[in-house]
């Protein structure tokens, strides 16, 4: 056992002794953990903030407020000299502009009454410019309304009631309460989504950093040199070689930890332990995996596996948000997809299933392994 622990201690110095290694296995984790949570976090907050100078200050401008500030949404109203503030520290997604005469535009939408300012690199343009024109929609449809009512009145002759408006707005009323009423009945708790998404899942950035910790990891430690070395010595290269996996599988662990620490107190949530465990399997899966990658030539090694990583990443949605059945069905192909496809929950291969298929990889590597030091010598 002290001799197991000798040995062990040993490959942690030879891992140590890389310092470019050992700054990415504690520096990157903790920088995407606190990236991509704050990401998660504002993309929980209000979907769209908008500031609004309203230089018309009536009852139609102040329903399209109304209208705006619907479904908590940030609507502030403010000066000219305040708004040219908020876009500059960019705390707002626009600016939008109640000039006078809004009201009187409202019956056929003259332009050059409203204008939006959007904020520099707001990902949300197009969507408040809708969420600005959905509003306008109810105050519209009741100034036409009422003026086909006038016009009616007038064309019989008749003069316009001046208690006109209020019967309409009661009528209205009563017809949204009663003929256009839509009872709606919810089989479970409605999913509230927000209108910015992510471009990637939480730990996108971190599956990929994971395998090619693994990769690359797994490539320097089992070289022709070490090989070579060991070779001479009986159960020499069984011993090294699975210090190797056990020493990768426990950075690698430790890694993951620093990641969901770092993402889970920016957004002030507890540590997943499934979320855990599915990452660890992953990085073992992606182990088993990178011995595929000894049958490329030495020169090429690297080059080829970053290749075919990278390829495994893009068709499992680390670079970008991929639909459940996309994911779904990458997921029998793609490492990366089946480990995104399992943290969200969705369907994927049993994890029995690939702690099996990589730990069949990983014993075929280490006969590999043996063969090539027996050619050598």
């Amino acid at each position: 056992m002290n001799r197991f622990l000798l040995l062990l201690k040993l490959k942690f110095l030879d891992i140590f002794a890389m310092r470019s290694l050992m700054v990415l296995l504690v520096l990157m984790p903790l920088l995407f953990g606190f990236f991509t949570g704050s990401a998660s976090v504002s993309n929980r907050q209000p979907t769209v903030q908008l500031a609004v100078i309203d230089e018309e200050n009536t009852p139609a401008s102040a329903a399209l407020l109304a209208n705006l500030a619907q479904d908590n949404r940030m609507i502030f109203s403010v000066t000219e000299q305040e708004a040219a503030e908020l876009l500059l520290r960019r705390t707002i997604d626009g600016v939008l502009l109640i000039k006078p005469g809004f009201t009187k535009s409202l019956a056929d939408l003259s332009p050059g009454y409203l204008v939006y300012t959007p904020a520099p690199d707001s990902l949300v343009t197009a969507i408040a410019v809708e969420m600005i024109c959905s509003a306008i929609l109810p105050e519209h449809s009741r100034q036409v309304l009422l003026g086909q009512l006038e016009t009616g009145y007038r064309q019989k002759g008749e003069p316009v009631p001046d208690d006109l408006t209020s019967r309409f707005e009661e009528n209205l009323e009563h017809y949204l309460m009663n003929e256009a009423r839509l009872d709606i009945s919810f089989s479970d708790e409605p999913d509230h989504v927000t209108l910015a998404l992510l471009l990637f899942d939480e730990y996108s950035l971190e599956v990929f950093f994971l395998s090619l910790f693994a990769v690359f990891g797994t490539i320097s430690l089992t070289g022709q040199a070490v090989r070579q070395r060991l070779a001479a010595t009986p159960r020499a290269l069984l011993t090294d070689y699975g210090l190797t996996i056990i020493t990768l599988q426990i950075l690698g662990t430790g890694q993951v930890i620093l990641y969901m620490a770092s993402m889970k107190i920016t957004m002030s949530e507890g540590l997943a332990s499934r979320d855990l465990a599915l990452l660890t399997v992953f990085i073992f899966l992606m182990q088993g995996l990178g011995q595929l990658f000894a049958f490329f030539p030495a020169g090429m090694r690297h080059f080829f596996s970053l290749m075919l990583l990278v390829s495994s990443a893009f068709a499992g949605g680390c670079f970008f948000h991929l639909p459940q059945r996309l994911l779904r069905f990458s997921s029998r192909f793609s490492p990366h997809g089946w480990v995104l496809s399992a943290l969200r929950g969705n369907r994927a291969h049993p994890v029995a299933l690939v702690l099996l298929f990589a730990s069949l990889l990983l014993l075929a590597g280490y006969f590999w392994q043996q063969y090539q030091s027996r050619s050598t010598n």
